[in-house]
């Protein structure tokens, strides 16, 4: 992706971390931006799981290089539940 000019971020969580940078500089891409969220997440209750990604959401977008004014624009894809069709 980074050689096509696109952001490229390994979300991984703090158990895979080292991993991620073993992998991306095997890859040839030492300079691999590496998005750290807590472990495990499986384990924990859903609504702690939603407070994490709430939090680390800004950082994400941070790391994706996304500006205010595209975040402003962004506009999720709402779909059916359970049909992953998309809505109008």
């Amino acid at each position: 992706m980074a050689s096509r000019g696109k952001t490229a971020v390994a979300v991984v969580t703090q158990e895979f971390e080292s991993l991620a940078y073993t992998m991306s500089g095997n890859a040839g891409r030492p300079g691999l931006r590496v998005f750290v969220l807590p472990y495990p997440l499986e384990t924990r209750p859903e609504g702690e799981v939603r407070a994490i990604a709430r939090d680390h959401y800004p950082g994400l977008l941070q790391a994706l290089g996304a500006t205010s004014a595209t975040v402003r624009a962004w506009r999720p894809v709402r779909r059916w539940p359970g049909t992953g069709t998309p809505t109008s």
